[in-house]
């Protein structure tokens, strides 16, 4: 059967699967035919996950299909894949945007054409003849010709020009191990060009199972267009926390943020509505957001003694004092006693620690009713421990609440 070269196909529109061999993939991706679009996520797989692969190839099974979304629209892109460079696209020639198969496919570009100067990269991977499996090298120093890395698969006169001294037994090995990976085929499956608006829905479902995604993950896909991409702007607003060493609050924390700032509230059906919100709305929520986490931070190192992210006992208690600076910027004073009031009884209590669906709700409603000095979050307030049991301990930092507490 003829090879399908899908870099010269026009468009089209329904989906098409075609056979390809797995280095031809590889080499397209570094042709810069096939990119990674921006709001996939980063390569994730650890070690064990790369030689599972690799040894799933070398034994015929298959290792799953590629979806591709073949499109002359220009998207954010990754400009290297398994620690490769990606050559420019041609400007006004179709691309194939890879939309399912990104671990796999950055883990057969790795391990086929990685040339890089670090001993201890995931992708300076060999191949044992003797003993039948793959194994990653701690050193870039020349091997005994019965280890081959992977690298050399993609050039044949290395690769036999190294078993050449071999035994018999072990030639014949390695002639099959070559043409196993040379000659190994999976589908693609490549989409017409459709509009930008239906592709994030498709990555969103086809990537609900697979190397599990997070919530940030999916409205990235659901949220993203060429001029707006939601993990950049949560990057950025906790890059704007680092100067008040709260930005390693994780990104599903500030994804609250910006659910409440958007007028939704703190759950993941929550999150899940802002990709209802038209583009210029939603960046409007991450910019409150961020100007109100940046209150919160405050507020923790100055009025509570919270000097950082890993010193708050409850991260999502970030999410609503964020919350609570968006709808009441500047407190009374008898309004930030009521705020740190709230702060000390969810610590004491361990409201945090099964906050659900409901709590979420009832804390987001809440929280704007804070312009009535000292109403605060009281009305649900969690129930006291022990009088004995006055302190918070945490990461070797004592706290005490304050006197109203008592």
């Amino acid at each position: 059967m003829p090879e399908v070269d899908m870099s010269t196909a026009p468009p089209f529109i329904d989906p098409r699967p075609a056979p390809e061999r797995i280095v031809q993939l590889a080499s397209r991706v570094l042709a810069g035919d096939i990119l990674l679009p921006r709001f996939q996520r980063k390569f994730v797989w650890k070690r064990p996950q790369i030689i599972d692969l690799l040894d799933s190839v070398r034994r015929n099974y298959p290792i799953g299909s590629f979806l591709l979304w073949q499109s002359k629209q220009e998207l954010a892109s990754e400009r290297s894949i398994g620690d490769l460079k990606v050559s420019d696209r041609s400007p006004g020639y179709p691309v194939n945007y890879l939309l399912d198969g990104q671990q796999r496919l950055s883990t057969i570009c790795g391990a086929l054409y990685w040339v890089g100067d670090n001993p201890t990269s995931i992708w300076n991977l060999a191949y044992d003849l003797r003993n039948d499996k793959f194994f990653h090298l701690n050193t870039l120093d020349e091997q005994a010709p019965h280890i081959i890395r992977t690298r050399h698969l993609t050039k044949g006169s290395d690769f036999f020009s190294r078993i050449a001294n071999l035994s018999p037994e072990l030639q014949e090995k390695a002639k099959a191990f070559f043409d196993r990976f040379t000659d190994y085929q999976t589908a693609t499956v490549t989409l017409g060009d459709m509009p930008i608006n239906d592709i994030g829905p498709v990555f969103e479902r086809i990537n609900s199972t697979g190397t599990k995604l997070t919530v940030v993950d999916l409205m990235r896909a659901a949220t993203w267009t060429p001029e707006f991409d939601l993990v950049e702007r949560i990057d950025s607003l906790l890059e704007s926390l680092k100067p008040k060493l709260f930005g390693t609050v994780d990104r599903k924390t500030a994804l609250r943020c910006v659910a409440a700032a958007a007028g939704f509230g703190f759950s993941s059906q929550n999150m899940d509505s802002l990709r209802d919100l038209p583009k210029p709305q939603l960046a409007s929520a991450v910019d409150s957001a961020t100007e109100a986490a940046k209150r919160a931070a405050d507020f923790l190192a100055t009025e509570i003694g919270v000097p950082s992210e890993v010193a708050l006992p409850y991260t999502n208690q970030f999410a609503v004092l964020t919350a609570i600076f968006e709808k009441l910027p500047h407190p009374t004073p008898a309004q930030y006693q009521a705020i740190k009031n709230w702060f000390w009884r969810t610590t004491f209590s361990g409201y945090f620690g099964g906050w659900n669906t409901g709590n979420m709700a009832t804390d987001y409603k809440t929280s704007p009713s804070l312009r009535r000095a000292r109403s605060t979050l009281s009305h649900r307030r969690p129930s006291c421990p022990r009088k004995g049991s006055g302190r918070f301990d945490h990461s070797g930092r004592t706290m005490r609440p304050p006197r109203c507490w008592h």
